[in-house]
């Protein structure tokens, strides 16, 4: 599989864990959006476009992880609480980029998300 379109799996709750195959380029906007039941994400190196809200609201989400691969990703992609675990590969453009889709928390400007190496 490619593509997964947008809004393909919104609003299912009984999904725990995503890790996808080799081979997909593009997740569209909305593919996993109210996916209340999620914690872990993997994303696939080769993956090259993800969509607005693809991930959001996605509040149990503890880990994340994101392949050199994917070069863009909207401010809107992913929807979890503070705190959760997004994983980069060290000088990757998510890596680089981090601190424009992660977000801050307008109490105190800190970042949302937790920074990790892979």
């Amino acid at each position: 599989m490619k593509i997964i379109d947008k809004y393909a799996f919104y609003g299912c709750q009984s999904i725990k864990t995503v890790t996808f195959s080799v081979g997909l380029e593009e997740i569209g906007a909305n593919a996993f959006g109210l996916c209340t039941g999620l914690e872990k994400i993997e994303l696939p190196e080769g993956l090259i476009s993800i969509g607005d809200g693809a991930f959001v609201p996605d509040p149990y989400v503890l880990d994340l992880y994101i392949p050199a691969s994917l070069e863009n990703i909207p401010k809107n992609t992913f929807g979890f609480n503070d705190g959760a675990n997004v994983y980069v590969k060290k000088d990757s453009w998510a890596d680089i980029h981090f601190t424009d889709f992660v977000g801050t928390n307008p109490a105190n400007d800190s970042l949302i998300f937790i920074k990790n190496y892979y």
